[in-house]
């Protein structure tokens, strides 16, 4: 069998959500090709092995390896990319993960409660989404915050739902005053 490469356009037909930007949405489409891609090779690769073809088994590996290096890449840099869409205009006390995954929106806030600290700034609006384009229809995102502050031992901590897609969090001292971060 030849192998060959299928790469096939995906995804919206070049529209993009308004959440992540024209750049963040084609990296992420392209990340989720390579995807597509990744376990394409890595099912041919299996196969061939069975049927007793080593070298062929081995080559669908080595395709499939790097199918997963550029796909990280590229879901690294669409994550990027959306942040720096979705933030630009904003300050250190508010930060907006739309259009982010679960690990990648607790990375991004976790850098950003990092330069609240630092800023000596003890609020922070964090705009998680409802959840629109979740299996559910939850924000996953919105769930992690909590988790998020209770892992990092921030125990005392005021959150106000802004809206059903935003919440305001607010880091308290041990009589519930507000104070700075950690």
């Amino acid at each position: 069998e030849k192998m060959g490469n299928n790469i096939q356009g995906g995804g919206s037909g070049g529209s993009h959500d308004d959440n992540e930007g024209s750049r963040g949405s084609k990296l992420r489409q392209e990340g989720n090709e390579h995807d597509r891609l990744r376990k394409e090779y890595s099912q041919k690769s299996q196969a061939a092995y069975k049927s007793g073809d080593g070298k062929l088994a081995k080559e669908y590996s080595e395709r499939s390896k790097k199918e997963a290096e550029l796909m990280v890449k590229c879901q690294k840099d669409a994550a990027n990319e959306i942040f720096k869409h979705n933030n630009s205009k904003r300050g250190l006390g508010e930060i907006d993960l739309h259009g982010l995954r679960v690990q990648e929106a607790t990375e991004k806030l976790e850098e950003r409660f990092e330069q609240c600290k630092k800023a000596k700034i003890n609020s922070l609006k964090i705009i998680t989404g409802r959840g629109l384009h979740s299996q559910d229809g939850k924000s996953k995102v919105k769930a992690e915050v909590g988790k998020y502050l209770k892992s990092k031992g921030l125990n005392k901590y005021s959150i106000t739902e802004v809206n059903e897609g935003c919440i305001q969090v607010d880091i308290l001292d041990a009589s519930g005053n507000s104070c700075i971060l950690f």
